[in-house]
């Protein structure tokens, strides 16, 4: 009997139905783009790094990204990397991790400015990974 049930637990933790430590999670990742083509840029670049000024002075390193549900609870939180680019383009990653597998819509936010969101599916789709850009 118990042999039995050890062979029903195996099959079960394989099919994905149960899991050993609770749902399956992910490790999301994303780019933050920013741009400006005015002159003066609102991005400073020093050496190969960037960062936000101006209008935009809270777009640097350290920044918080946070990752919530539909129903607005944070299920990760991280923040900006370091900027890389130049005067006019700079390119931010972020990494959120144990975001579970269990919501409709993801919905990630940096800083204050706005929201983006993914349907579960888009999640699959796109690898589980956000891509965001703002600027001119």
């Amino acid at each position: 009997m118990l042999a039995a049930i050890v062979v029903v637990g195996i099959i079960a933790l394989a099919s994905g139905k149960i899991t050993a430590n609770g749902p399956t999670t992910h490790t999301v990742t994303g780019t933050f783009q920013l741009t400006d083509s005015s002159i003066p840029s609102s991005i400073e670049a020093v050496g190969g790094t960037c960062h936000g000024t101006g209008g935009y002075s809270d777009l640097v390193q350290g920044i918080p990204v946070i990752l919530k549900d539909e129903s607005g609870t944070v299920l990760s939180s991280g923040t900006l990397s370091d900027g890389v680019g130049t005067t006019y383009l700079c390119d931010f990653t972020f990494t959120l991790p144990d975001v579970p597998d269990t919501a409709k819509f993801y919905v990630v936010s940096v800083s204050h400015r706005g929201q983006l969101s993914q349907s579960h599916a888009e999640m699959e789709t796109s690898g589980w990974t956000f891509s965001l850009s703002m600027g001119n």
